[in-house]
């Protein structure tokens, strides 16, 4: 059983890993097209601005199947560790829970600060993993719209 949640436990660390990779190859791909668009007129603009777009998006939908497979490598792991410790043992890593939920539940104790409390609040209501998302959407229609007016 143990051999079972180390590969699952594998699984998860490496998509979290890719997860994270794929706004490395998206962002600057999208501002290699953006420095297209500067230099370029027209039609070639505006091809560049829709590309910038669509490889945004797929960097989108890329991002979140990922995240969706490693969240059913959460609730693996979670089940495993419901029959391998007790309830209440504080070697529980709340897999399964949501990004907010682990921040409510095992804060640091050093992040009673103003600031480290507004950062916490603000990692609440906007998760790390759909900004970047949002961002690289909204970079990509910038460049689209950017691209059809040059």
């Amino acid at each position: 059983m143990l051999a079972v949640y180390q590969a699952a436990n594998l699984r998860y660390a490496s998509n979290t890993t890719l997860q994270w990779q794929i706004p490395l190859y998206v962002i600057p791909t999208q501002v290699g097209l953006v420095a297209g668009i500067v230099v370029s007129h027209h039609a070639i603009a505006a091809v560049l601005g829709a590309t910038a777009f669509v490889v945004g998006l797929v960097g989108w939908i890329v991002m979140r199947r990922i995240e969706l497979t490693a969240r059913w490598d959460r609730q693996t792991l979670d089940d495993f560790e419901s029959q391998m410790l007790p309830r209440d043992s504080p070697l529980r890593l709340l897999h399964d829970a949501q990004f907010s939920d682990r921040l409510r539940e095992r804060q640091l104790k050093s992040s009673a600060t103003g600031l480290r409390k507004l950062e916490l609040r603000l990692m609440l209501l906007f998760p790390p993993s759909l900004m970047i998302c949002v961002l690289m959407i909204l970079f990509g229609a910038l460049a689209a719209v950017v691209g059809a007016f040059r």
